[in-house]
C-alpha cells in the first residue's frame, strides 16, 4: 500500500537484449554529436549557439473523457519555456536576448553568415521567377543547399557557393557531383556562384553596405 491507500503492483521489466543497449548507446552518442557539432560552429563562425525550450504538460482526464475526446485532440499541451524569445545559450543554460547583445562594433562577417547570405539571395531569385522552394540548408559543408520545384512542377537542386574571386565562377568543379550522389541523379542540377564586395571596407561586416554580383543559375546536370 502506497501512502495514497492504492495498490500497487511491481511489474519487472525485462533484461534488455545487447541489441537494445547497442542502440541506445548509439543514439546517445549520435545526439552528443550533433550538441558538439552545434558549438564547434558556432565557435567558428562567432555565433552563439542557443536553445528554443518547451513546456510539455500531459493532460490528465477521467475514463470516460477518452469517449468523448475527438480525433483532433491532443492529450497534452505543448507550450515554449517562457514568452519572449525563449532562447538558451547552449554552453551556460542563461537566457539569451539578443537586443541586450546587439552591438554597433563592426564585426567581420563570418563563412557561415555569407553562405547564409548568398542562399537567401538564390532563394529570392527563385521565388520571383515562380519557382517553389521545397527545403535548404545552409551548413557549409552540406551540398546542394537548394531543392526546389519549377512550374512545370519538375524538381531541382543548387550547389550555392559565395565565392571571393573570378577564376571560383567556374562552374566545371561541380560537374559530376551527381555520380557518387544517386539521390541527386533524378533531378537537374544548377550552380550558382555569388560574389560580394564591401562599399567601404577591406573586409565584409555585419550590417555593413555590400555589392551583389549573381549572373543566375548555371546548369550542371540534366537528368
Amino acid at each position: 500500500m502506497s501512502k495514497y491507500n492504492d495498490i500497487q503492483y511491481l511489474v519487472d521489466r525485462p533484461k534488455p537484449t545487447k541489441i537494445f543497449l547497442e542502440a541506445r548507446n548509439m543514439a546517445g552518442m549520435q545526439l552528443q554529436q550533433q550538441k558538439n557539432r552545434l558549438l564547434e560552429a558556432c565557435e567558428k563562425n562567432n555565433l552563439i549557439p542557443c536553445f528554443f525550450r518547451f513546456r510539455f504538460l500531459e493532460k490528465k482526464s477521467l475514463f470516460f473523457d477518452v469517449f468523448k475526446k475527438s480525433n483532433n485532440e491532443k492529450d497534452y499541451d505543448l507550450k515554449p519555456f517562457n514568452e519572449g524569445w525563449n532562447l538558451y545559450d547552449a554552453r551556460t543554460n542563461e537566457k539569451i536576448d539578443p537586443f541586450v547583445l546587439a552591438t554597433n562594433e563592426p564585426v567581420k562577417m563570418s563563412e557561415w553568415e555569407l553562405n547564409n547570405f548568398a542562399i537567401q539571395i538564390v532563394r529570392n531569385d527563385l521565388e520571383n521567377e515562380g519557382n517553389e522552394i521545397l527545403s535548404f540548408c545552409d551548413l557549409v559543408e552540406v551540398n546542394p543547399q537548394i531543392w526546389f520545384k519549377n512550374k512545370k512542377g519538375e524538381v531541382g537542386w543548387v550547389i550555392v557557393k559565395h565565392i571571393t574571386n573570378e577564376k571560383d565562377l567556374d562552374y566545371r568543379e561541380w560537374v559530376g557531383l551527381e555520380k557518387n550522389n544517386p539521390q541527386l541523379q533524378n533531378c537537374d542540377g544548377y550552380f550558382a556562384p555569388i560574389q560580394f564586395a564591401s562599399f567601404d571596407s577591406p573586409t565584409l561586416l555585419r550590417g555593413g553596405g555590400v555589392t551583389v554580383n549573381y549572373r543566375g543559375l548555371k546548369r550542371i546536370y540534366v537528368s
